[in-house]
């Protein structure tokens, strides 16, 4: 069933590229020279649902060899990263993780550097293309708790109206170096675009840096608040 469930995702995502590369603002940002990119599916009851934000990397010709979602069928720093996570929370990366982009075609750069150059929030623009099919693969694991990754992907995830940026789900306080901090949140299914009770994690890159140490100094706390409702 894994198989044919990925191959059929694959399908419906590539005609909703299709439909993208009609879109009047968005369409012209679309690459289409590499096909999308597969789900990854572990081979054992699926517990946990990790949602990355598209497959764009900087390097255009490095896009050719991402034929997995978030690398997952090779070694490399991600992998590793989700891996651990993974284990933190008590799961198996290979057996229990079910992997999908929310937009799942590739860009000609990476959101970020469109909006900053173009001032067009691809992944804003396409949400209401994209998010029908990400509603759906969501609906065949019921059970499993979900997770999404990075920032930039929970104007995809999140209504309007509740978002917030992903230090405060964290319990951010100016004052955390002095051990204040507030609660910590998840985005509540009512919050979120695709009715599901979502976990925002910071990705791999924001765990390096001075800028960042207050992600490295919740990160444990943040997951326990995890494993309390898994």
């Amino acid at each position: 069933m894994s198989a044919e469930f990925v191959s059929d995702v694959v399908v419906l995502a590539t005609a909703v590229r299709q439909t993208v590369c009609k879109h009047p603002v968005v369409g012209r940002f679309v690459e289409v020279a590499h096909p999308i990119p597969r789900p990854f599916m572990g081979t054992g009851d699926i517990r946990l649902v990790i949602i990355g934000q598209d497959p764009t990397v900087q390097r255009s010709e490095s896009r050719a060899a991402i034929t997995t979602v978030l690398n997952l069928d090779r070694g490399g720093s991600l992998r590793a990263y989700l891996a651990n996570l993974c284990r933190d929370l008590g799961i198996d990366l290979d057996q229990h993780v079910y992997a999908t982009n929310a937009c799942k075609c590739f860009f000609t750069d990476p959101p970020t550097t469109i909006v900053k150059r173009d001032g067009v929030d691809v992944l804003a623009e396409s949400a209401n293309l994209w998010l029908p099919l990400l509603v759906e693969e969501l609906a065949h694991f019921p059970d499993a708790f979900i997770i999404s990754l990075g920032e930039p992907v929970l104007v995809m995830l999140t209504r309007p109206e509740h978002r917030r940026p992903m230090r405060e789900y964290w319990g951010y306080d100016r004052r955390w170096r002095a051990g204040v901090h507030l609660p910590m949140h998840a985005i509540d299914a009512e919050e979120s675009t695709v009715g599901r009770r979502i976990f925002p994690i910071v990705h791999e890159p924001t765990q390096r840096g001075r800028r960042t140490a207050f992600y490295r100094e919740r990160r444990q706390a943040y997951l326990a608040f995890i494993r309390e409702v898994m």
